[in-house]
Protein backbone atom coordinates (compact mmCIF):
# COMPACT_ATOMS: atom_id res chain seq x y z
CA UNK A 1 0.00 0.00 0.00
CA UNK A 2 1.76 3.54 -0.84
CA UNK A 3 0.33 6.70 1.25
CA UNK A 4 0.29 9.69 -1.42
CA UNK A 5 1.83 12.67 0.55
CA UNK A 6 0.04 16.54 0.04
CA UNK A 7 2.47 18.36 -1.82
CA UNK A 8 2.14 22.16 -1.97
CA UNK A 9 2.91 23.75 -5.14
CA UNK A 10 6.07 25.82 -5.38
CA UNK A 11 6.10 29.40 -6.11
CA UNK A 12 6.07 29.63 -9.70
CA UNK A 13 3.53 27.51 -9.88
CA UNK A 14 1.27 29.69 -7.99
CA UNK A 15 2.50 32.85 -9.92
CA UNK A 16 1.57 31.17 -12.95
CA UNK A 17 -1.51 30.38 -11.22
CA UNK A 18 -2.54 34.11 -11.27
CA UNK A 19 -2.83 34.15 -14.69
CA UNK A 20 -5.32 31.51 -14.46
CA UNK A 21 -8.73 32.28 -16.54
CA UNK A 22 -10.64 30.99 -13.26
CA UNK A 23 -11.06 33.68 -10.91
CA UNK A 24 -11.11 30.75 -7.96
CA UNK A 25 -7.96 29.15 -8.96
CA UNK A 26 -6.53 33.19 -8.74
CA UNK A 27 -8.18 33.34 -5.53
CA UNK A 28 -6.78 30.25 -4.13
CA UNK A 29 -2.92 31.25 -5.47
CA UNK A 30 -3.43 34.55 -3.57
CA UNK A 31 -4.09 32.84 -0.34
CA UNK A 32 -1.29 30.00 -0.45
CA UNK A 33 1.09 32.52 -1.74
CA UNK A 34 0.43 34.51 1.52
CA UNK A 35 2.25 32.20 3.43
CA UNK A 36 5.32 31.44 1.12
CA UNK A 37 6.95 35.12 2.60
CA UNK A 38 8.64 38.20 0.70
CA UNK A 39 9.22 36.12 -2.66
CA UNK A 40 5.43 36.40 -3.04
CA UNK A 41 5.42 40.26 -2.91
CA UNK A 42 5.62 40.99 -6.03
CA UNK A 43 3.29 38.86 -7.79
CA UNK A 44 0.84 40.08 -5.06
CA UNK A 45 1.14 43.27 -5.99
CA UNK A 46 0.68 42.56 -9.59
CA UNK A 47 -2.53 40.92 -9.39
CA UNK A 48 -4.18 44.00 -7.27
CA UNK A 49 -4.81 45.09 -10.62
CA UNK A 50 -6.64 41.62 -12.07
CA UNK A 51 -10.28 42.41 -13.32
CA UNK A 52 -12.64 40.45 -10.86
CA UNK A 53 -13.19 42.05 -7.47
CA UNK A 54 -12.85 39.22 -5.37
CA UNK A 55 -9.35 38.53 -6.93
CA UNK A 56 -8.03 41.82 -5.80
CA UNK A 57 -9.37 40.87 -2.23
CA UNK A 58 -7.81 38.16 -2.05
CA UNK A 59 -4.29 39.69 -2.80
CA UNK A 60 -4.47 42.55 -0.75
CA UNK A 61 -5.71 40.12 2.11
CA UNK A 62 -3.01 37.92 1.47
CA UNK A 63 -0.39 41.06 1.66
CA UNK A 64 -2.52 41.68 5.46
CA UNK A 65 -1.76 38.35 6.34
CA UNK A 66 2.08 38.23 5.56
CA UNK A 67 2.54 40.94 8.37
CA UNK A 68 6.61 42.26 8.04
CA UNK A 69 6.70 41.68 4.21
CA UNK A 70 3.91 43.92 3.68
CA UNK A 71 6.20 46.81 4.06
CA UNK A 72 7.91 45.63 0.89
CA UNK A 73 4.63 45.83 -0.92
CA UNK A 74 3.62 49.86 -0.42
CA UNK A 75 5.20 51.10 -3.64
CA UNK A 76 3.11 48.81 -5.49
CA UNK A 77 0.05 49.77 -3.61
CA UNK A 78 1.34 53.24 -4.13
CA UNK A 79 0.94 53.17 -7.92
CA UNK A 80 -2.57 50.80 -7.58
CA UNK A 81 -3.55 54.68 -6.54
CA UNK A 82 -3.28 55.79 -9.70
CA UNK A 83 -5.07 52.78 -11.15
CA UNK A 84 -7.91 54.08 -13.60
CA UNK A 85 -10.32 51.70 -11.21
CA UNK A 86 -11.60 53.78 -8.22
CA UNK A 87 -12.55 50.04 -6.72
CA UNK A 88 -8.45 49.08 -7.16
CA UNK A 89 -7.46 52.86 -6.01
CA UNK A 90 -9.56 52.18 -2.47
CA UNK A 91 -8.13 48.74 -2.32
CA UNK A 92 -4.85 49.89 -2.11
CA UNK A 93 -5.52 53.22 0.24
CA UNK A 94 -7.52 50.83 2.61
CA UNK A 95 -4.43 48.24 2.59
CA UNK A 96 -1.89 51.41 2.92
CA UNK A 97 -4.14 52.08 6.05
CA UNK A 98 -4.08 48.72 7.67
CA UNK A 99 -0.14 48.30 6.65
CA UNK A 100 0.08 51.76 9.17
CA UNK A 101 3.07 52.81 10.26
CA UNK A 102 5.17 50.60 7.80
CA UNK A 103 4.05 52.17 4.78
CA UNK A 104 4.94 56.00 6.09
CA UNK A 105 8.33 56.59 4.42
CA UNK A 106 7.01 55.46 0.93
CA UNK A 107 3.42 57.50 1.65
CA UNK A 108 5.55 60.55 2.47
CA UNK A 109 7.67 60.44 -0.60
CA UNK A 110 4.45 59.50 -2.87
CA UNK A 111 3.39 63.08 -2.12
CA UNK A 112 6.02 64.23 -4.39
CA UNK A 113 4.66 62.12 -7.21
CA UNK A 114 3.95 64.06 -9.95
CA UNK A 115 0.66 62.32 -10.56
CA UNK A 116 -2.39 64.10 -8.61
CA UNK A 117 -4.50 61.32 -7.73
CA UNK A 118 -1.36 59.39 -6.35
CA UNK A 119 -0.61 62.56 -4.10
CA UNK A 120 -4.47 62.46 -3.31
CA UNK A 121 -4.39 58.95 -2.19
CA UNK A 122 -0.97 58.96 -0.38
CA UNK A 123 -2.54 62.67 1.67
CA UNK A 124 -5.79 60.28 2.31
CA UNK A 125 -3.85 57.54 3.46
CA UNK A 126 -1.42 59.28 5.45
CA UNK A 127 -4.72 60.76 7.31
CA UNK A 128 -6.32 57.16 7.89
CA UNK A 129 -3.43 56.20 9.34
CA UNK A 130 -3.15 58.90 11.98
CA UNK A 131 -6.43 58.87 12.37
CA UNK A 132 -6.33 54.81 13.36
CA UNK A 133 -3.32 55.30 15.43
CA UNK A 134 -5.62 58.06 17.51
CA UNK A 135 -8.74 55.92 17.65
Amino acid sequence: MTFQTKTEPDIDTLIADLSDENGNVRQKACRTLSSLGPDAVPALVAILGDKNGATRTAAMNALLTMRDPVEEAAPGLIEALDHKSRAIRDGANWTLTLIGRKAELALHGALEDPRARVRRGARKTLAAIDERALG
